[in-house]
Formats: structure tokens, C-alpha cells, sequence
């Protein structure tokens, strides 16, 4: 049977193709009227064609001998059409297409949602093993989506590491690694390469990032896409079809068994879930296709039914970075707090150490009590929480809920199946276990420890993770990444519990900085930290690139001015913070009155602008930064009002040209700006801004348009 149907969101037409002898694919795509896809049926030979679904089983494979991906799976080609059917409700389109492997008796549902009026879909695929006998599921793919690539595409990607997250490149994929290698008039089959990324364990931003993006070098059409791991391993490739040279198949998906030590064993009856990925596409250029992306991890977060943060982001302090360093001691809190109010902080959370009495905070953590002798007193650390709420701020506490120190007296007396083990051992990493959260103790144990501490008055949970389990943990008799799966499902499951149980707590996510912070992560929780970077000349190019993977509002820009920091440098570290979310800290208590001035004009400047930080998209006036470029910027628009912040590292003076969105309004001023004079020397030029620099670290905040808080 031959068909076809065509799906229209209020910004794409998505048409889906079938016939009798092949699997659904998607043919065409047009967004806004634009036709960005057209692929009929009687182009795409069958061996070359892009299923909408890939399902690996094992016993099974690929159907090529040099297939090393997610592609060209045997049961992804038996799939055949059974329904489409789509559907609205409260503010969601969804097209749900189901299709069958008849020979193994698998049921195979996708799912496309439209959550917004952006062209943007999120993609989720479910296997039901409605057959006799049990199959064991080795990859599933979310969804496949091709892109011509007639014209020479560039993969924008970007890596992390600790202190050095989100540096993001360019490549041109035809000069750099993917290309046909023959056609079937030498070889008996079509070959293809891949370009790929793969994220391990459960610091899922800690080398190749989920999100990446196509586009074309000299359309603009661009496909950005996300993978949504939530916590865990996952894989996006690119593969290059040499009996079709003018298509690329992109494809998503969670843990596999070739990268991962992953499957699913489904007894008749029993189904497994992909991880969700979205889809964004744009006919304009890179900057077009982040701000579809951000309205629409935007209103994924609005349709999740998760209680986040109401109203505008708060300011918030914490005492840890370039200040206590995990050692917060009540001599060392209380002039903090006090200075947090008196420049406007509305939280003060106390980082790591809180709960160390003997002077080694990491490998003790996992009780989850206040230390008496840091505090001076059995209720000492009580006092300091009603010290924050006396000077009118929400207390915040640190916690590190997945490791307990091997050192921790709580370690002894959890059950064996508490921790996440190989081979009976349980692991070990940097003086710590990892708990495994399918272990019903380890989620009494945290609920406890978070009732007791809301209990005492705390209002915000900053989550860290701090070491990883490496593949995860057998035990059950189960492949290892299996286990660490369920590990995790059940750790996302009881977040869930503690929100919905406290829904005014306001939760941070943290990884080692930013080393977890994959969009289905982030869905938990209110903000994300973007790094553990202390260096403040080293920080903008993550601050700039971060709104590459969250919305403005989530991205908890570190600022953490000092006493008698040098000019420049206290313009760039607070110009990072009001990048995204402002996250102070530093020594404020040491601060002189004007510098503390300097500051709570900070805190001001954000509080004028956080309202419309949160429909504000962001842009890259000079490209996406490198790491060691001199100059960087980071655009925010809405539409009416635009803000660019701007950081120069260049030892000599220089004057770069700023372009700005269409019709945005040049009445340009700046917000931040030394106490002797301009910073910026700024005109208007054509259709962008001319900004003069001087030599040396230097930093402004411009706004355009409307002004911010009026």
C-alpha cells in the first residue's frame, strides 16, 4: 500500500511517505511556506532510503557490512505503515504514527510534537514486543531526519570539559570527514560514512555535546537538533548515503550497546522508550534556528507540568566560587550574608563543606548534617539560615544527592544494592560511591535529608555531581549501562517526587560546572551552572556560547568581582553574569563602598532586565566566539529590545562592527560602564553599532531600544 500524509503545525508541513515494500520516511518539509525538504519517493532508491525509525536487535544487525551506527538496521527496513493519527490538546499538536516488524511481532510508535509556534518538533519512538518470543533491543532511535545537502554543509558542534565548557567549531563535512566513498557501479553495495558524537556515563556534557547543528553554506537552511539524555549516555551521527549524494540522514538517539554496554531485554509484552530528541529548522542561518530551538526547550519546560521556578529568576549568591572554596565557617558567613542583602541578593546559597566537621569536605559528604564545630554550636548552622531569611533572602544549600564518601558513616549502613557495583564490587571513583537510586533506601535516605532540610527554612537545592560511575553497574545481571539506565530513571523520578512535594523549592543542576547539562537534565530544574571556570578573562567565551544549549534565563553566569580587582576585569566578570542569569559571588564583605556600589548597580541592571530575559532569544553579532578569541559578544533580543554584552582580551586598541537583527532601533546606550569615563566608544554604522575599544580586559553591556524596566 502506497500513501502519504502531510502534518501542518502552525509553522511546518511535514509530509511522511510509505509504500508496500518500505518503512514510513519523511519526504518533505516546509516551514513558514518555505520548502526546505522535498524528497519523493522515486528518488530515493530503497537501499538508500532514510526510515523514519532505526530499531538494532540482536541476532540481527545492520544490513552492511561496514554499518557501525545507528543506520541501515534489518528490523528498520521490515517496518511497515499501520496509522497515522494526529491530535491537539492544550496547546500541543502531536502526530503519532505507528508501524510494525511482522516477522518479529514489534510494535513501533513515534511520536512528533509541536509544543509552539516555532518550527520546532520533539521526536520519542516506543518498541512494544507484541510477538511470542523475547527480543532484545541493542539502539532505538527517537527519530531520522534527512537534509539535502546539495549545496556544502557545516556541522556547528561544540565540546566540554571542566573549566573549558561549551567551545563550539565549524567544519564543512564533504572536506572533513564524510563523503561517498563509491557508487553500486564497483561496489555490490551503497557504503556510507558517519560523523558522530557520543556522550559517556551520566556527565553527559563532558566531551562531544547532544546538541549540534546543519547548515547550509550558502542557503542559510539549517537543522538544529537536541538529544534529550536526561542524565544519560547518548549518540547523534550524520551519515552520508553514496547511491543518493545529494541527502544526509540525521539520526538520535540514547545509550546503545556498541557505545554504551546498553540494551533492552523485552519479554512479550514489555516496551522501551527512546530518548526524546528536537528538531529545528530555519531558512535563514544559525542565529534563526537557536532562538526556533529556544522558544521551543522553552515551551517544552511550560508543557513538562514540572513546578519551576514562578516569576522572574532571582539573584542569587553563593559562597563558593573564587570565595569559600567549600570552607564556610559562621565567621566567614555572616559578614557574607549581610553584604549579599545590601546589594540586593534575593537567595544565598551555602556551598560545599556545610556538613564537614573534619576538614575534608569531599569524601565525607552523604549524611547530609550541619557541622556543629564550623558553627560554634549545636544550632549554629540553624542560626546562619535564619540570619538569610532575617536579612529578607531565601537560604540555599548545596547537595551532592547520587555519591556518599567512603568515609561517610551513612555509607555502612545502606544495603548492598545501595551502591552501583561491577562484578560485586561496588565503585569507587575519587573517594566516593555512587548510589544507585532503584535501591528504595537510598530514595527514603534523600527524602528525609531534603523534608529535614526545607524543614529548617531552606529554599533552594543547588544539585551537584562530582564524580561519574564510568558504564554504569551489573548488578541484577544486567549489562552495566542497563543498569546505570535504571539508576538514573529512578534518581529522575524521585526529583520529580521532591518538586512536586516542595513546589516552591527552587533547584540548581550542577556537574563539575556545566558537565550535565543536556536538555532533559535541565528540564528538572530551574537553572544550570555554566561553569566552574575562575578565571574571569576565560569565562565569556562560555558564558557567550551557553545559550547554544538552555534558554538565557537557565544559563547561571558565575560574576564574582573582589576588592581591588582591577577595572577591566571587574567590568568583564560582571558583564558574564548579566550574559544570563546573574549567579554572584566573590568577596563583597572586603569591598570598599563604592565597589560594593558597583555591584548592587549589577544586581540592579538585572533585576531592570530579567522580566524580558525571559522571552529574549539570543544571536551572535561576530559569529560564535573561539576560546581564545579577543573579542566576543552574545546578543539578546525580543524583538523590540536588544542587548549585547561585549568582552575584549586584546592587548592592543581595536574597533569592531556589531550587526544587529533587522529593525532594531540604533538609540543605543550603555548600561554598564566604568567610574571615570566610557568604556565603550559606540556609533551607529550602517546597519550595526561601531564599538572602540581600548587595550587590556575591558567589558561593557549595551541595550538598544526600549529601556530595560520601564
Amino acid at each position: 500500500m502506497t500513501g502519504s500524509y502531510t502534518w501542518h503545525t502552525d509553522a511546518l508541513d511535514v509530509t511522511l511517505s510509505w509504500d508496500k515494500g518500505s518503512p514510513i520516511r519523511l519526504t518533505s518539509l516546509a516551514c513558514h511556506g518555505t520548502l526546505l525538504l522535498d524528497l519523493p519517493g522515486t528518488v530515493l532508491p530503497g537501499h538508500a532510503s532514510v526510515p523514519l525509525v532505526e530499531v538494532n536487535l540482536l541476532g540481527e544487525g545492520h544490513r552492511a557490512n561496514q554499518t557501525r551506527g545507528l543506520g541501515r538496521t534489518e528490523c528498520g527496513a521490515r517496518l511497515r505503515h499501520e496509522s497515522v493519527q494526529e491530535s491537539r490538546a492544550e496547546g500541543t499538536h502531536s502526530l503519532r504514527v505507528v508501524q510494525r516488524d511482522r516477522e518479529r511481532g514489534l510494535r513501533v510508535e513515534t511520536i512528533l510534537r509541536s509544543v509552539c509556534s516555532a518550527p520546532a518538533v520533539q521526536s520519542r519512538t516506543t518498541v512494544t514486543n507484541e510477538g511470542g518470543a523475547t527480543v532484545v533491543v541493542e539502539a532505538l532511535t527517537a527519530a531520522c531526519v534527512p537534509v539535502m545537502a546539495a549545496d556544502d554543509p557545516i556541522l556547528v558542534h561544540g565540546t566540554s570539559a571542566w573549566t573549558a565548557e561549551n567551545r563550539w567549531q565549524e567544519r564543512r563535512l564533504f572536506a572533513d570527514g564524510l563523503l561517498a566513498v563509491d557508487d553500486t557501479a564497483v561496489l555490490p553495495k551503497p557504503q556510507a560514512t558517519t560523523v558522530h558524537a557520543v556522550g559517556t556515563s551520566t556527565w553527559t556534557t563532558d566531551g562531544s555535546l547532544p546538541s549540534a547543528l546543519l547548515r547550509e553554506s550558502g542557503s542559510g537552511r539549517c537543522l538544529m537538533w537536541q538529544v534529550e539524555a536526561g542524565g544519560l549516555p547518548w549518540r547523534w551521527e550524520i551519515e552520508h548515503a553514496s547511491a543518493c549524494p545529494d541527502v544526509l540522514a540525521v539520526r538520535g538517539s540514547g545509550p546503545t550497546t556498541a557505545d554504551h554496554a546498553w540494551d533492552a531485554v523485552l519479554a512479550p509484552g514489555e516496551s522501551v522508550d527512546s530518548a526524546p530528541v528536537s528538531w529545528a529548522w530555519s531558512g535563514v542561518g544559525l542565529d534563526d534556528a537557536v532562538a526556533t530551538m529556544t522558544r521551543h526547550r522553552r515551551a517544552l519546560r511550560a508543557a513538562s507540568g514540572i513546578p519551576h521556578e514562578s516569576g522572574a529568576p532571582a539573584v542569587i549568591f553563593n559562597d563558593y566560587m573564587n570565595t569559600l572554596d567549600g570552607n564556610p565557617t559562621t565567621e566567614a558567613l555572616e559578614p557574607l550574608i549581610d553584604a549579599a542583602a545590601q546589594v540586593g541578593a534575593e537567595v544565598f546559597c551555602i556551598d560545599a563543606g556545610w556538613y564537614d566537621d573534619f576538614g575534608d569536605w569531599w569524601s565525607g559528604v552523604g549524611e547530609w548534617r550541619p557541622a556543629t564545630v564550623r558553627f560554634g554550636r549545636k544550632n549554629g548552622f540553624q542560626e546562619l539560615l535564619d540570619r538569610i531569611r532575617g536579612r529578607g533572602m531565601v537560604p540555599g544549600i548545596w547537595l551532592e544527592p547520587e555519591s556518599i564518601g567512603v568515609r561517610s558513616p551513612r555509607a555502612n549502613s545502606f544495603p548492598e544494592d545501595a551502591f552501583l557495583s561491577r562484578h560485586g564490587v561496588p565503585v569507587v571513583e575519587n573517594g566516593r560511591h555512587v548510589l544507585d537510586f532503584r535501591c528504595g533506601a537510598v530514595r527514603d535516605h534523600l527524602d528525609s535529608v531534603v523534608d529535614r532540610l526545607v524543614g529548617m527554612g531552606v529554599g533552594m537545592l543547588k544539585l551537584d555531581q562530582n564524580v561519574v560511575p564510568g558504564i554504569g553497574s551489573d548488578r541484577r545481571g544486567v549489562l552495566p549501562g542497563t543498569g546505570l539506565a535504571g539508576s538514573v530513571y529512578a534518581y529522575r523520578e524521585w526529583l520529580m517526587g521532591v518538586r512536586r512535594r516542595h513546589p516552591g523549592l527552587l533547584v540548581e543542576n550542577c556537574g563539575s560546572g556545566a558537565l550535565r547539562q543536556d536538555a532533559g537534565q535541565c528540564l528538572l530544574v530551574d537553572l544550570q551552572s555554566t561553569s566552574d571556570q575562575p578565571s574571569a578573562l576565560l569565562y565569556p567565551t562560555i558564558a557567550a556560547c551557553a545559550p547554544l544549549l538552555l534558554p538565557p534565563e537557565m544559563c547561571g553566569n558565575w560574576a564574582y568581582p573582589q576588592p581591588g580587582m582591577e577595572e577591566g576585569e571587574l567590568l568583564t566578570t560582571l558583564v558574564t553574569g548579566l550574559a544570563g542569569r546573574l549567579y554572584l559571588s566573590g568577596h563583597i564583605d572586603r569591598m570598599s563602598g563604592p565597589e560594593r556600589d558597583r555591584v548592587a548597580r549589577a544586581v540592579r541592571v538585572f533585576m531592570q532586565s530579567r522580566e524580558w530575559l525571559l522571552r529574549a532569544v539570543p544571536f551572535w553579532p561576530l559569529g560564535l566566539p573561539r576560546w581564545t578569541d579577543p573579542v566576543v559578544a552574545l546578543g539578546l533580543t525580543d524583538g523590540v529590545s536588544t542587548r549585547i554584552s561585549l568582552w575584549s582580551r586584546a592587548a592592543e586598541p581595536r574597533e569592531v562592527q556589531l550587526p544587529l537583527p533587522p529593525g532594531t532601533d540604533t538609540d543605543a546606550v550603555s548600561l554598564l560602564e566604568p567610574a571615570h569615563g566610557p568604556v565603550l566608544g559606540l556609533g551607529v554604522s550602517g546597519d550595526g553599532l561601531t564599538a572602540s575599544l581600548p587595550s587590556g580586559p575591558v567589558a561593557g553591556l549595551i541595550h538598544l531600544g526600549i529601556p530595560l524596566g520601564s
